[in-house]
């Protein structure tokens, strides 16, 4: 065939030199497996002459799902465990599983997960089941369960996942698999409790250790001079371990160690505490309740300067995690009474919203009663503590717990109404921070103080006291008494009173009177707040008029003959105040309490009350009185009434009494009450 003129092979052949050989290129021509009669190449093929073929739809949500566990089939090595173990779970933690069916599930479980234990509870589905298996499984089961995870029980106490696995191990262990438990993990106690997940293991631990393994544990914060000094027994085993043939000796605590040990050695053992506590109180790490204790034993037994270091990390929400509890409380307290004017008023701004909450708490209460003793700035105390107790004050009143802090107010450090065992928290041993030495030097310096003598901070001289204005903080304070306060107590407890907390005092006890002197809580707060408060601090607040508008409405409801009980059936009557058990005894042991030092205005206000009893509730009806519960009040009547009216009362109880009886043999039944009630 003619070469066509313009095609590829006519320009190569005139592009080739003369005399040149053949081109070895094939001539073009049909591809192979296609005849030259086929047609043209299926790329120009005529699309619509053939049959289209239909698109493939979108992938259903089933498959999709068995693509993706394909893959991860391919990629993890425990999928097939996952699954299956998964598959088992939501049958084992169904309600209705019976129980039988539970232990043959937890079997088949453990049999698939044997030797894998430890790397399934780091994860965020088979940690489930792993938990799960520890519920319900058998004692037998548990105790492969923790024999597998024991060795990693550190690293399984770290992971996020890993963690509920060890809390739930440790809360179904038996009383011989705690020990088992504390092996585990000795030596590592101080840094799980800085980790966030591991300090819930630690507590979970804390809560199932007996009093000599909660010592074990605590030690591992003093370093090892703790060990070596207290924890040795003599027959060479460890205090709390129980070591056979040998009996554990009695587990010392920091107090008793540092009374035997020399001052280098107290000095050494601080360091290694405050090493050790001070990053779990910057992290906010201190809920667990073996940070409570050793916070509390920290601040109450270090040196001034060491705790100096300390408060400034505490004055902050972490107190909201420790005053629940007894020994958290206790360390919150001496972050109040060691802190200077700046670290308080950052307490208090803290505090501002959970004042309530803390009021009701057994333990919560003391922060706040802490505060209310040693705060200089009344204002702001106002605004952010009191007014919030004000809120709730028609509950406050019958609470068992907050009633505690107007008792305070009105009479502070009375034994009757802050229990001695709390004193201690509210008011913790005094330190003296030297101005010259530095905190290594007088850390090696400082004496041990155990005697723990409640000392109220307020009656400390103010030449030693800090600055009040705040400035420098924490980081430097000039020498003198730690924490100590400049302002008078009752000045203080005046400001407090007169910002609005004793008018809305003074209003709820005027209308519930009645009812309120029938409540063991309450009644004192009435009694107390007729006597104007120790020093006439009531009534300097609000001015003796407010209070003996109190007195007349108390007086009123002394008069009262009785009533039916408000209920919508019948049932006994009511008696009268002054025959009511609660009411005659507050009545009686507050009417003791009175007297001494206790001011002008109150000295006064107690004489109108006393008198206003006698002349209006107790002399129309004093034959009638002389017997049962309100012969208690009138003897105290006759014991608090001075001059004139002290006289009045015995001409008149003896006639009462007859001939047969005198006034002082009569009154000598009751005199223990005074002594028990001082």
């Amino acid at each position: 065939m003619a070469l066509m003129k313009g095609s590829p092979a006519t320009k190569r052949a005139a592009r080739a030199p003369a005399g040149a050989p053949p081109s070895k290129r094939a001539a073009p021509g049909p591809p192979a497996g296609r005849s030259a009669r086929s047609g043209p190449p299926a790329k120009y093929h005529d699309k619509r002459s053939a049959p289209v073929a239909a698109p493939a739809g979108p992938k259903t949500s089933k498959e999709k799902r068995q693509e993706v566990k394909d893959k991860k089939l391919k990629l993890k090595k425990n999928y097939s465990i996952v699954v299956d173990s998964t598959a088992r779970w939501e049958e084992l933690r169904q309600k209705s599983t019976p129980s039988q069916r539970r232990l043959e599930l937890v079997s088949q479980l453990l049999k698939g997960m044997k030797g894998r234990l430890p790397e399934l509870a780091l994860s965020h589905t088979t940690s489930r089941v792993v938990q799960a298996c520890v519920k319900h499984g058998s004692a037998k089961d548990r105790a492969a369960i923790l024999a597998e995870l024991k060795p990693k029980l550190y690293e399984v106490s770290c992971s996020g996942y890993g963690r509920f696995v060890a809390c739930k191990l440790i809360s179904t262990a038996t009383p011989e698999q705690v020990p088992e438990l504390l092996r585990a993990l000795r030596g590592r106690i101080p840094r799980l409790a800085r980790h966030p997940a591991a300090t819930h293991v630690v507590d979970a631990l804390w809560d199932r250790a007996s009093t000599a393994q909660r010592a074990e544990m605590a030690a591992e914060f003093y370093g090892r001079e703790f060990r070596v000094l207290g924890l040795i027994a003599e027959g060479g085993s460890e205090a709390g371990t129980g070591g056979e043939g040998l009996a554990a000796p009695a587990p010392l605590t920091l107090a008793g160690l540092l009374q035997s040990s020399e001052a280098g050695a107290r000095v050494r053992i601080f360091r290694e505490l405050s090493t050790r506590l001070l990053p779990i109180a910057e992290k906010k790490l201190v809920d667990s309740a073996i940070v409570h204790r050793l916070l509390h034993e920290f601040l109450t037994l270090a040196p001034a300067a060491m705790v100096v270091e300390a408060i400034a990390p505490l004055s902050s929400e972490a107190l909201l995690h420790m005053a629940h509890t007894h020994e958290g409380a206790g360390a919150a307290c001496a972050v109040a009474a060691y802190g200077s004017a700046k670290d308080r008023k950052k307490v208090l701004r803290v505090l501002k919203g959970h004042v309530p909450a803390l009021a009701r708490d057994e333990w919560g209460h003391a922060l706040l009663l802490t505060l209310l003793r040693v705060t200089d700035d009344t204002s702001l105390l106002n605004k952010s503590v009191v007014a919030d107790y004000q809120k709730e004050l028609d509950d406050f009143v019958t609470h068992k717990a907050a009633v505690r802090i107007l008792l305070d107010l009105l009479r502070p450090s009375c034994a009757r109404y802050v229990p001695s065992a709390l004193e201690s928290l509210v008011v913790p041993p005094p330190k003296r921070l030297s101005a010259s030495a530095p905190p290594a030097d007088e850390g090696s310096e400082a004496a041990l103080d155990t005697s723990n003598l409640p000392l109220a901070l307020e009656e400390l001289s103010e030449d030693d006291s800090e600055d009040e204005d705040g400035l420098g903080g924490s980081a430097a304070r000039p020498g003198g008494v730690l924490g100590a306060s400049k302002k008078d107590a009752l000045l203080r407890r005046r400001e407090i009173l007169a910002g609005g907390l004793g008018a809305a005092l003074e209003r709820v006890l005027s209308a519930r009177a009645d009812e309120l002197l029938r409540l063991p809580e309450a009644g004192a707060v009435v009694v107390e707040a007729c006597g104007g408060g120790a020093g006439g601090a009531l009534a300097l607040a609000l001015g003796e008029e407010k209070v003996e508008g109190l007195q007349r409405a108390v007086v009123g409801a002394l008069k009262g003959e009785g009533s039916q009980e408000e209920s919508g059936v019948e049932g006994p009557a009511r008696p009268a105040l002054l025959e009511d058990y609660w009411a005659s005894r507050t009545l009686r042991r507050v009417l003791l309490l009175w007297g001494g030092e206790e001011g002008e205005e109150a000295a006064r206000l107690q004489e109108g009350f006393v008198e206003r009893v006698w002349e209006e509730a107790v002399r129309p009806r004093c034959a009638q009185l002389v017997k049962g519960h309100a012969a208690k009040v009138v003897a105290a009547l006759a014991q608090a009434a001075g001059g004139e009216v002290r006289g009045e009362i015995r001409a008149e109880l003896q006639k009462c009494l007859g001939k047969k009886q005198s006034v002082d043999a009569w009154m000598a039944t009751f005199a223990q009450h005074k002594k028990e009630a001082r």
